[in-house]
This record gives structure tokens, sequence and C-alpha cells, in this order.
């Protein structure tokens, strides 16, 4: 948790490195953690990683974060960033009917 919740504030201050660092210790010790593999994709994403961003977002759906619709709009990014427009029109799609079934309830 402690490596988690520091990588949450290496996010912050946009030391990606450090982030990326300290998700993959998170993950380590729970090899389940989605919020870390997301954290983890997401400092990728920032330093144009888009390929290892979308193997973690994948990793965090796999382990049933619980934002994926929020999960599923960061893959759609990268995929954008890779060329991949079908796959980030399928990962927007998906992103929609899980943020619609949310605000239904």
């Amino acid at each position: 948790e402690a490596y988690y919740g520091r990588s949450n504030a290496n996010l912050r201050l946009g030391y990606n490195q450090r982030a990326i660092a300290d998700s993959t210790k998170a993950i380590e010790f729970n090899p389940q953690d989605a919020d870390a593999y997301y954290n983890r994709g997401y400092a990728k994403q920032q330093l144009k990683d888009y390929q290892g961003a979308l193997v973690d977002y994948t990793k965090a759906i796999k382990s049933n974060h619980p934002e994926l619709s929020l999960v599923y709009a960061q893959r759609a990014k990268a995929k954008e960033e890779l060329g991949d427009t079908q796959g980030a029109d399928a990962d927007w799609s998906e992103s929609i009917k899980l943020w619609k079934g949310k605000r239904e309830l």
C-alpha cells in the first residue's frame, strides 16, 4: 500500500520514472493490484511508452479496476497514439457504456 501511495504522489509531481518504480514494487507485493497497474500505465503514457501503457491498462482491466470506465478511456487514448483507431473506438464505446451504467445506479 505504501508503494502505491508513493506512486500516486510521484504521478502528481510529474516524477513518472519514480511512479513506475513504485507501481512495479506494489505489483511485486500484489500481482492483482489493479490500481498499481493503472498508475504504471499512466506514467508510461506520460513518457510516450504507449505500448507499455496498453499492457498495464489491460492488466488493470483484467484485475477488475474499480474505475473501469476510466481505464478504458486511458487505454483508448494510448491506442489513438499508436494509430489503432478501431481499437480506440471500441475502448471509448466500452468506457461510455460503463460510465452510463454507473450513472444509472
